[in-house]
């Protein structure tokens, strides 16, 4: 094959292996470069460390008690305790997302709406949230629904369904789904 770079094709020849070796410490600077920023359209997450991890893991798990132990004040407190954890900009680490659908979810569930709506909004206007995701919609539709904005909750119902082919509604609270299905009775 005349014109092909030794090493590209079958891998390095013997005792040549600067092809490759330059390849991979391209690859190493670039990726080094880009974490946490789009690059060509990609997102990039940086990965948040596993001893940060386990620590909001323990308040969130703590959080969760003191809610259903009726102290939904120490809940959202332990629960922004926890997301004051992750390290700015909130968005970049790999785990942002769940972290931030955690806190959403308790918000909602202590009837915060405002600070709900806040964090999903932050969290869609960072970039993070891609079109084949349902999650974040899910979450969405269900804080506008327990708020009674019923023409929202359908429409954010509607797009993660559409993404998740029903999927969403899966291990789900069922009035959710039988909301959608009210509001779309073409869909029974």
């Amino acid at each position: 094959m005349a014109g092909v770079t030794p090493g590209f094709i079958n891998g390095p020849t013997p005792g040549n292996t600067s092809a490759w070796d330059m390849l991979a410490k391209n690859l190493r600077a670039r990726r080094s470069r880009v974490r946490g920023r789009a690059h060509r359209g990609v997102w990039q997450m940086q990965q948040l460390d596993v001893s940060i991890r386990d620590e909001i893991d323990a308040l969130l798990k703590q959080a969760k008690q003191e809610i259903l132990s009726a102290d939904k004040a120490g809940g959202i407190k332990t629960a922004e305790a926890a997301w004051s954890k992750v390290p700015e900009p909130k968005f970049d680490w790999d785990v942002s997302k769940s972290f931030a659908h955690s806190l959403a979810k308790f918000y909602r569930n202590t009837g915060d709406f405002a600070n709900a709506m806040k964090l999903m909004k932050e969290l869609f206007d960072s970039g993070a949230v891609k079109d084949h995701q349902d999650g974040p919609r899910f979450i969405l539709a269900t804080i506008y629904y327990e708020k009674g904005d019923v023409d929202l909750a359908a429409k954010w119902f509607e797009e993660a369904n559409r993404i998740s082919k029903g999927r969403c509604f899966q291990g789900e609270d069922p009035r959710y789904l039988e909301f959608f299905r009210s509001t779309r009775p073409q869909r029974n």
